[in-house]
């Protein structure tokens, strides 16, 4: 498990962890982006909630600096994901700071984030999705509906190949948690508008037939109570401003 490699665990003082920057600075971006990285981003990661050295507060600013730095780098935003999903090489604590840094990055900063980050966020959502544990699913649930706010109305993410992939099979519970995590997400969206344009009318109807027609079967056979609540959640969410059509045309 990494928790912070040995050869940098050494750094006593704000010197010596100025030095670590800069060695960072000068590797270029095809040698930075190595084998050795995922340690390098943990290591920058730990230092964010756990610093080493005299003076905690500027070590701790320092390595936000640095993250920052690299922030709009598609190949730093893939070896965040990566460490995100290297299972139990690397300490959840560290994982939790990188997940809560790409969601401040996703909520302050998307905008600016280039077309290529972006991609790499997009592209790597659902697997992380289907990867996270229970220690970091709250996390990774609240930067999903951060996403989801974002990106739903710009069409900038499609994610409804990977809510049919979640019901394909019925028996995998897992892959089901995923889809009803961004159908949770999208219904809490809808949930906000006080009225609907034509435009977003026509896109709740869509959706809430197409959502309601999964879950309300799933909840009949289902015995996973813990995803039957978040079905409920959706129903709730969706129905806060109007009655969904398929509710209202069978409580006719």
């Amino acid at each position: 498990m990494i928790v912070i490699p040995i050869s940098y665990s050494l750094t006593s003082d704000l010197s010596k962890f100025n030095v670590f920057l800069v060695s960072l600075n000068l590797l270029n971006e095809d040698l930075f982006f190595s084998h050795k990285i995922m340690e390098q981003i943990a290591f920058l990661f730990a230092q964010t909630f756990r610093p080493i050295g005299e003076d905690p507060n500027a070590i701790i600013q320092q390595a936000k600096n640095q993250l920052d730095s690299y922030q709009n780098s598609p190949q730093f935003c893939q070896e965040v994901f990566n460490l995100i999903l290297s299972g139990g090489k690397v300490d959840d604590e560290i994982k939790k700071a990188a997940i809560n840094y790409l969601r401040l990055a996703i909520y302050n900063n998307w905008a600016a984030l280039s077309p290529e980050s972006k991609q790499v966020i997009l592209k790597s959502m659902p697997e992380v999705l289907l990867q996270s544990t229970r220690s970091i699913y709250p996390i990774i649930k609240k930067m999903t509906s951060q996403l989801i706010s974002i990106t739903f109305f710009s069409r900038e993410w499609d994610f409804c190949q990977i809510i049919g992939a979640g019901f394909a099979d019925p028996a995998n519970e897992h892959n089901i948690l995923v889809s009803l995590t961004i159908m949770n997400s999208l219904s809490k969206v809808f949930s906000k508008f006080h009225q609907f344009d034509e435009e977003k009318q026509a896109m709740y109807n869509d959706l809430t037939t197409q959502f309601l027609s999964v879950i309300t079967p799933y909840i009949q056979n289902s015995q996973n109570f813990f995803n039957i609540s978040i079905c409920f959640k959706i129903m709730y969410h969706f129905s806060k401003i109007q009655l969904p059509p398929l509710l209202a045309q069978q409580d006719t």
